[in-house]
């Protein structure tokens, strides 16, 4: 900043001093000016003698001096009133001011006058005592947010703990339920593979009914373990969709003779129909699909006594390269109440107690369809009276492949029965494989050796990974059979182990089948992981393992 003049800088009391010398030096100017040009012209004309006029002069010299004197003291006086009067307020204003602009809110001037001087330092006493009020009201707030902002970060914190711990539940429920599933799992085989091979024996009526209800039953089970599966899956949100080419006719018509068998047990006609203008090669998860209409198809006969059973699809939405599909079930059994409608869907849930009790299920199937169809971009609701039957309408989106060009083949009349596929399973070999069957469990090491049992196949077993693994280093096994759950050395490190031998010796790597009870999408890519060629799920079905050994032994099914 630039320095101000010594003038500018001085007091008042000066100021006005000087301000006074002035006055005087100009009052003494005009005096002198007076006497040369005024007085001495009029007493000389006058005749005045030169010595009377110097000395009127002299006189009015000391009497002006004199005056000159007294206004001196005068204006000294009144220079020192004004400075009392009025710097020291000025002063008292410069202070407070200053100590105001430092953040010191509680000081207030003292000035008592009622002149401008009095009613400025009231103002800024006024504006000092509403910026301390404002001040204190902003730290009252300031504490407030501070607090608030405090609250929301252990809120926020809280939140996060109660994630994790709601993750980590979640986790300990999805292994809590694989672990599950496996323990089950692994005696079901036995049970179901047992029922299966008991049942290709000469039985008499009795002993038919009876393994027809082993069977039934185990199926049943089944069924209940993979619902329990795919509905944790879905809660967790790690339900994966694949997207793959299908024939959705194809599709459909497999769906429909595989539900044709107990349809045809009870007496009902079972018929899909398929508008012109539905494509047939689509790009979607095929599985999921065929498991929605699984479950509803399965529920339509489930519930029917009588009547038939109806599929119907149709094109909501048509696009160049997506297309929008609206499936329909229909039957002509129980019906579902009106106040049950909205919460039919919900896990666990049916729309009678007296159904479970009748019909069997746990009330889960609905509720995956549901979610699956959401998780696929549609929407699932039904129409219901009690007695007249229900239809579910579910609609799917998908990549279109190929435009209809109608559908051939014959179409099944309503009241036509589609009898079921007969399965069969013939096992032609080009050789008979060596085979080494990693299993703990003697159960399912039985059944597997009675699967076997018509084949041209030998097998070896090993109790353990760590023999699985002594055993294949001795040499001479075509193929693995690898259950990953065992004491001493698991299938996937046993596994692991065989392919890194392999890869040290140059031994051509032979297949390993995994065979195991955990039957979700990560354990299969667990599997693969590992080293395995395959992964089969238990229970074990024997055309599945037959079919499974016949492809690596170059025969045909």
């Amino acid at each position: 900043m630039q320095e101000q003049p010594p003038f500018i800088r001085a007091s008042i009391r000066n100021k006005i001093m000087v301000a006074f010398i002035l006055v005087i030096t100009v009052w003494g100017i005009l005096n002198a000016t007076l006497l040369e040009h005024a007085l001495y012209p009029i007493l000389s004309h006058q005749g005045v003698p030169t010595e009377s006029i110097e000395l009127i002069a002299r006189h009015f010299t000391t009497i002006s001096t004199g005056l000159t004197i007294i206004g001196i003291l005068v204006f000294h006086l009144i220079a020192l009133f004004f400075a009392r009067a009025i710097a020291k307020p000025l002063r008292k204003l410069s202070d407070g001011v200053l100590r105001i602009d430092r953040g010191e809110l509680n000081v207030r001037i003292d000035v008592t006058s009622r002149d401008e001087l009095g009613q400025l330092a009231d103002s800024i006493n006024k504006m000092v005592a509403a910026l301390q009020k404002s001040t204190q009201e902003l730290a009252k707030a300031n504490g407030e947010l501070k607090e608030e902002v405090a609250e929301r970060q252990r809120a926020e914190e809280e939140l996060r703990k109660a994630k994790e711990a709601a993750e980590f539940a979640s986790s300990a429920k999805g292994e809590f339920l694989a672990n599950m599933s496996h323990e089950i799992r692994t005696p079901l085989n036995a049970i179901i593979g047992l029922a299966d091979l008991l049942s290709e024996t000469r039985l008499s009526a009795e002993q038919e009914e009876y393994v027809q209800m082993y069977q039934r039953s185990g199926e049943n089970l089944l069924t209940l373990l993979n619902d329990i599966l795919d509905l944790s899956k879905i809660e967790a949100g790690r339900l994966e969709l694949e997207s793959i080419t299908f024939d959705l006719l194809d599709l459909v018509d497999k769906t429909i003779e595989f539900q044709a068998v107990r349809a045809q047990a009870k007496g009902l006609g079972l018929n899909r129909r398929l508008a012109p203008e539905v494509p047939r090669l689509l790009l979607g998860d095929a599985n999921r699909l065929q498991q929605i209409l699984a479950n509803l198809l399965g529920n339509a006969i489930k519930f029917s006594e009588n009547g038939a059973v109806f599929l119907e699809v149709a094109v909501t939405e048509q696009h160049s390269d997506s297309c929008l599909l609206s499936f329909a079930v229909r039957d002509t059994g129980i019906g579902i109440p009106e106040d049950k409608l909205l919460c039919i869907f919900d896990s666990f849930t049916q729309a009678d107690p007296s159904t479970t009790r009748k019909y069997g299920g746990t009330g889960l199937g609905l509720a995956i369809s549901k979610r699956l169809v959401e998780a696929m971009g549609g929407q699932i609701h039904v129409e219901s009276k009690v007695g007249s039957g229900s239809t579910f309408y579910f609609s799917v989106r998908f990549t279109c492949l190929e435009l209809p060009t109608g559908h051939a083949g014959r179409v099944p009349n309503e009241a036509e029965l589609l009898p079921p596929r007969a399965v069969e399973f013939r096992l032609l070999a080009e050789r008979p494989l060596r085979i080494l069957l990693a299993e703990d469990s003697e159960d399912n090491a039985l059944l597997i050796k009675s699967y076997l049992k018509h084949t041209p196949h030998t097998m070896e077993l090993a109790e353990n990974g760590l023999q699985a693994l002594s055993k294949y280093i001795g040499g001479g096994f075509d193929l693995v059979l690898m259950d990953m759950q065992m004491p001493e050395m698991d299938g996937y490190t046993a596994t692991s182990r065989i392919r890194a031998w392999e890869a040290e010796t140059g031994t051509p790597p032979a297949p390993i089948v995994a065979l195991t009870a955990y039957a979700r999408q990560e354990d299969v890519a667990k599997s693969l992981a590992a080293g395995c060629t395959v992964h089969i799920t238990k229970p074990l079905k024997k055309g599945v393992l037959l079919k499974a050994i016949n492809n690596f032994a170059g025969g045909i099914a």
